[in-house]
This record gives structure tokens, C-alpha cells and sequence, in this order.
């Protein structure tokens, strides 16, 4: 057994899981783009993209007055939820950090040369992994 972000490994993340479908279709699209698999930083990035493109379709600021744009765009990040490649984020008017919603990592086992989801893993047990 081992221990794996989700996005390391999303074929073996159970098919309820908000993040699977998520994770896979930014790596077809990002295989298709780039011709490999994205590392294991690539992810975030891609969320802080979904993040900004829903508080931007929150907003949908006043473009006209660049300074009633910011504070649209502000106000709308502090309402924004997504589910990204890497995490869940939320962000309220008091966590401006997008307070992660599914930061745990994934027990892992291979049987017939695939991962398969054991459970997820509370902080504390994962010292027991390492």
C-alpha cells in the first residue's frame, strides 16, 4: 500500500468522488495539449485558473469602471467553490486562502497491476504510512 495525493492518482478514486471526473479531464486535456502527464505541480495551476474563471463568471464585473471590477471580482472570490484538479477550494470574507475542503491523501494498493482506492486518510494516521 501507499499513500497518494488524488490527483496522482484519480483512476483508482471511487466514482462518487466530486475530484475524479475532474482530475481525469484535465489530464486528457492536458496529455492531449502537451503530450505527457501533468506533474505533480501542474494541477494547482490549474485550479488557481478555475478559481479566477468563477469569480470572474460571479462577478461579471463592470469592465467599463476598472476600480468597481476589482471589488466585484473580490466580493465574488469570497463566494467561490470549486473543485479542482488538486483540491476543493471555498473561500468566505474571512479565509482569503480558499480553505481546502478535500485535503486528504488516498491509501492506495495495486491488484492486477492497477491502483485501487483503499481509504482516505486522516492526517494523523499518516504518519503510520511514512
Amino acid at each position: 500500500m501507499s499513500v497518494h495525493a488524488p490527483h496522482d492518482v484519480p483512476e483508482a478514486l471511487p466514482d462518487t468522488d466530486p475530484q475524479k471526473q475532474v482530475i481525469l479531464n484535465f489530464q486528457e486535456g492536458f496529455l492531449a495539449r502537451y503530450g505527457r502527464l501533468p506533474g505533480p505541480d501542474e494541477p494547482a495551476g490549474y485550479d488557481a485558473a478555475l478559481i479566477v474563471a468563477e469569480a470572474l463568471r460571479v462577478a461579471n464585473p463592470d469592465l467599463a469602471d476598472l476600480k468597481l471590477a476589482r471589488s466585484q471580482i473580490r466580493d465574488a472570490l469570497e463566494q467561490v467553490r470549486v473543485t479542482g484538479a488538486f483540491w476543493t477550494y471555498a473561500f468566505t470574507p474571512e479565509h482569503h486562502d480558499g480553505t481546502w475542503l478535500h485535503p486528504r491523501p488516498a491509501l492506495i494498493t495495486i491488484e492486477g497491476g492497477k491502483p485501487k482506492f483503499v481509504k482516505w486518510i486522516e492526517h494523523i494516521e499518516l504518519l503510520q504510512y511514512l
